[in-house]
């Protein structure tokens, strides 16, 4: 499905792929379709992505149900590694990342390396019972790298394979 805000460029985000992936007896309440994002605090960076049609964005790339006794307390947050007024700077963004893993208080079941991508799926230790998605994504030489998180309360983790795809979906308006 095609994006188109205003005047701005188009953005594609495969929104089918991501409502193919939600379970039959959710289908009711449970559509995604293409919403835009802004992020950042000191550096606002534009996202579009697939959410929930039922949920809401809020404060700096963020958004969660708007029906929290249906949903619980899930959200999804986009952003990038440089949100200061310093300038930023090309690092290692795969070793970057492997330091947030570790110390990003999930204990990880599944991390999946791929070509300058990244996908974490685990549990909270906080927020028992609380599945935990990220994936992260950069270029060689880029001054950022950009990640969607997802947490998915226990009413939810029945769509987190389409929340993992709605993160891997995600675009970068640059």
């Amino acid at each position: 499905m095609t994006f188109v805000v205003g005047c701005h460029k188009t953005y594609t985000v495969d929104v089918d792929a991501v409502n193919e992936l939600v379970p039959p007896s959710l289908k009711y309440r449970v559509q995604f379709v293409p919403r835009e994002i802004v992020a950042g605090v000191k550096r606002e960076v534009t996202y579009t992505l697939p959410l929930p049609k039922a949920w809401n964005t809020y404060g700096a790339g963020a958004a969660e149900p708007s029906d929290k006794t249906l949903e619980g307390e899930s959200w999804v947050r986009v952003s990038s590694s440089c949100d200061s007024t310093e300038p930023c700077v090309a690092k290692d963004w795969a070793a970057e990342i492997d330091q947030q893993t570790r110390d990003s208080g999930v204990d990880v079941q599944r991390d999946e390396h791929g070509d300058h991508r990244r996908v974490v799926v685990g549990t909270d230790r906080v927020m028992k019972g609380f599945t935990v998605i990220t994936v992260s994504w950069w270029r060689d030489g880029a001054t950022e790298y950009h990640w969607c998180d997802a947490m998915l309360a226990p009413p939810e983790l029945e769509l987190a394979p389409a929340f993992e795809k709605a993160c891997e979906s995600v675009a970068v308006h640059q």
